[in-house]
């Protein structure tokens, strides 16, 4: 799931963006 992502320290906010736009991609 993305909450994984999340969870990265580094980035966070960058792979949150990221994480949602896959996660769009594959809906």
């Amino acid at each position: 799931m993305a909450s994984g992502s999340w969870s990265f320290p580094e980035g966070g906010q960058q792979k949150k963006i990221q994480s949602t736009k896959i996660t769009k991609d594959t809906k």
